[in-house]
């Protein structure tokens, strides 16, 4: 006859995942354990002062099997803004459990659901050609990007006509003259949350009185022309747009 030892071998959390992780609604954390038997469960715990723990969720495994993974989603509504500690601690089919003292692995998640001041200092000034709008940088120190919306109405609809800025102004060179235009910018911080909306701007474009340039035409004055060369081009430009181009000949 055999008999088998007692199991004493302890199983083992070789996998957490993802680290350092700032999060404003869910984040899930991913679990390995390994064992040199099998693995019967596997719990989820957390920590607001790395001092007491909570169960929050426990995993079970029927079949035998010495590594297992599984998954956890950590709800942002759960828990105020700051740092929580999340671990894992496994247990063997004869009630051997892996490391739960303070050397356990663990990660620290950070919860950030504070949104960022809406921008200050936005000024619009139109020019020949469009309208440059400029604004403040905020005071936080996880600000992401700026979007920037535009309205014909200080109350009206706006609409998003520029996301993921990274600089403080912007051109807009779609603004049609005769056309007041109303500005509004909020800027979204590096974990996704937005910031409410900066108080409307308005502006212009400026009155174009400027007129456009012919810079030259071809043929030059005095060029013999005949069928195989009688096209006539210019090179003009202007400092907005151009509309149209008339070319005129006479005989005499």
């Amino acid at each position: 006859s055999v008999t088998t030892p007692i199991d004493t071998f302890a199983p083992r959390i070789t996998k957490l995942s993802p680290r350092n992780v700032i999060f404003n609604s869910s984040a899930t954390l991913n679990i390995t354990a390994e064992d040199d038997s099998a693995i019967k469960s596997v719990v989820v715990q957390i920590s607001t002062n790395l001092r007491t723990w909570e169960t929050i969720h426990t995993e079970e495994f029927t079949t035998y099997s010495r590594t297992v993974t599984c998954s956890y989603t950590v709800n942002a509504a759960d828990y105020s803004d700051g740092s929580i500690y999340l671990r894992a601690i496994a247990e063997d089919m004869s009630g051997n459990f892996s490391d739960s003292s303070d050397e356990a692995a663990l990660v620290e998640y950070a919860v950030d659901k504070t949104a960022p001041a809406s921008p200050l200092n936005l000024v619009a000034v139109g020019y020949d050609g469009g309208i440059h709008i400029s604004w403040s940088q905020g005071t936080e120190k996880d600000l992401g990007t700026y979007s920037l919306y535009r309205a014909t109405a200080e109350d009206g609809q706006y609409s998003l006509i520029k996301s993921n800025l990274q600089v403080l102004d912007f051109y807009d060179t779609t603004a049609k003259r005769d056309t007041v235009y109303y500005y509004k910018l909020r800027v979204e911080d590096q974990t996704g949350n937005f910031s409410d909306f900066s108080e409307a701007v308005s502006a212009k474009v400026d009155d174009d009185v400027e007129p456009p340039i012919v810079s030259s035409v071809l043929p030059s004055n005095g060029s013999v022309i005949g069928k195989a060369y009688n096209t006539v081009s210019a090179f003009l430009t202007d400092n907005n747009a151009l509309d149209s181009v008339i070319i005129e000949y006479k005989i005499n």
